[in-house]
């Protein structure tokens, strides 16, 4: 069936199918990005704590904090990883040894392309929500801003830090500042605009890390995302293997609705429990953005990430936020291969309508 289907066709009923199963589980996501990035600072969380501190601090618009960059990030992941899979996958034998070699290969272009994405995704989404009243939001002076923009972003840039020390003995930073906003606009221009550092726009918040950090700074990563690639391996692998066996006997190669949605499911949660430290580690890294972190080599950061959680907290450190992992990825999985499957059937029987209507 999937020969008839156009190579493009198939890259984009994945993405949509990826996209609309993200958005599915969410809620479920949201936690357990928020568990893993506390992963080795605060052993004491639950699932149900940290559920309950996104509800107090944003309601159940906290559980949705990140949605549409996490949304946008996985179609556009998703439509490259399944068109190089799909392309690849046809230059071998039909079976899980082809689905092997071409998720690992797709696996590995893919994270090339999309890492910066991901992590500009994880740190709107790892952000946590801390409610101010509106008298506190009105009284927040320059000076506070400026405070919580450099605590933001870990490091404020060097001309920021000289200038500060610079007038520490005629004036107040916030007098300064004040001074040459007023200067520049006078002049027409601002020579250092303000950066919004909350934003939810996935490629303003990858620019603005491309200004603070370097482009290069953002596959910084990208090593400890290609160990990763082993868990679209480990799942296609397994979820082709499992098809094989129960079509085996059969005239038709296709899955129903039911099959596939199991075969997702149980494929993926294979896969996350086999790759769950090394996501853990991941997120983490991801989420941070110090200078003194960017320093260290990726496997050296990857080593020292996954040795602290285990040191404050144990192998159980390691895999904090399966549960929810679990949940999720299993069900975004089910969900993805049924709504891909779906999809896939729906193409097939266009084309085949439209080719009887040729003849």
């Amino acid at each position: 069936m999937d020969d008839e289907i156009p190579l493009i066709a198939q890259a984009i009923s994945g993405s949509v199918a990826s996209a609309a199963s993200l958005a599915l589980t969410y809620p479920v996501d949201r936690i357990r990005v928020a568990l893993q990035v506390g992963a080795g600072k605060d052993s004491s969380r639950s699932t149900l704590d940290e559920a309950k501190s996104i509800y107090r601090n944003g309601g159940i618009n906290g559980f949705y904090q990140g949605l549409v960059p996490s949304i946008q990030t996985t179609a556009i992941a998703s439509l490259i990883y399944f068109y190089f899979f799909e392309a690849i996958k046809g230059k071998f034998p039909i079976g899980p040894i082809g689905s092997l070699f071409a998720s690992l290969i797709a696996g590995i272009l893919n994270m090339a392309c999309t890492e910066p994405l991901w992590k500009a995704s994880v740190q709107i989404q790892a952000r946590r929500n801390k409610p101010r009243t509106e008298t506190q939001n009105s009284q927040l002076s320059a000076k506070e801003k400026g405070e919580k923009l450099g605590s933001t972003l870990c490091t404020e840039p060097t001309s920021e830090v000289q200038r500060k020390n610079s007038t520490s003995s005629s004036g107040s930073w916030q007098e300064i500042t004040s001074k040459d906003k007023n200067e520049t606009e006078e002049k027409g221009t601002l020579t250092a605009p303000i950066v919004d550092p909350e934003t939810n726009n996935l490629f303003v918040k990858v620019s603005q890390m491309m200004k603070k950090d370097g482009v290069l700074s953002m596959w910084s990563g990208f090593a400890t995302s290609i160990w990763l690639t082993s868990n679209p391996v480990i799942q296609f692998f397994t979820y082709d293997w499992m098809k094989m066996i129960i079509t085996r006997g059969r005239r038709s190669k296709i899955l129903s609705s039911a099959e596939a949605f199991f075969l997702g499911m149980i494929s993926k949660s294979i896969a996350t429990v086999f790759t769950y430290p090394l996501q853990v580690a991941q997120t983490q890294m991801r989420s941070q953005g110090c200078e003194i972190e960017r320093r260290m080599s990726q496997t050296k950061r990857m080593s020292r990430t996954m040795r602290n959680i285990k040191e404050k907290d144990g192998i159980s450190g390691l895999f904090n936020g399966l549960g929810p992992k679990l949940g999720q990825a299993s069900l975004t999985a089910a969900f993805l291969f049924l709504f891909h499957e779906t999809m896939l059937k729906f193409i097939s029987r266009r084309i085949n309508q439209l080719q009887a209507l040729k003849k």
